[in-house]
């Protein structure tokens, strides 16, 4: 990853996302740009504008819910890593999450150690699925060239 990740977090608890904030800006500081939004409906809009590679999204929000979010971040960057933190956990959720593209789902607690873990693991995927991606770009300009 040569350059920072577009990172979007969204929560309509602007307590929470202030700690969360701080949180990924000391844990992630080099390897994401992140953007905070408390309204889902301007993340959706930042979402359709900036197309970010990584977002974490709560999905009880008034307006628009983390589901869309989740739709929407998967439309418009299909390897976008998206992450689920919520307050609330049931199996059907868990199970719609996945079926939705969900990169992994996290309960909310006082602990972010395991949010911060999550996201780092998604900034290594995506790294390494950027390595493959110019890998296979390398070999085809290769291959071509040998065929000219």
């Amino acid at each position: 990853m040569g350059q920072s990740l577009k990172m979007l977090l969204v929560d309509d608890d602007q307590a929470l996302t202030g700690l969360l904030e701080s949180v990924i800006r000391r844990g992630l500081h080099r390897k994401v740009h992140l953007t905070t939004l408390c309204d889902s409906s301007a993340a959706t809009r930042w979402i359709d504008e900036h197309r970010p590679g990584l977002v974490l999204t709560d999905l009880e929000m008034p307006g628009i819910s983390g589901w869309e979010i989740l739709r929407l971040a998967k439309q418009r960057n299909p390897l976008s890593q998206v992450v689920i933190f919520s307050g609330n956990f049931s199996r059907d959720a868990l199970v719609r999450a996945s079926k939705l593209g969900a990169d992994d789902y996290v309960l909310k607690s006082i602990d972010l150690t395991e949010v911060l873990c999550v996201l780092k693991q998604a900034c290594e995927r995506i790294a390494r699925w950027e390595e493959s991606l110019l890998r296979t770009v390398s070999w085809r300009m290769v291959s071509k060239a040998r065929i000219a």
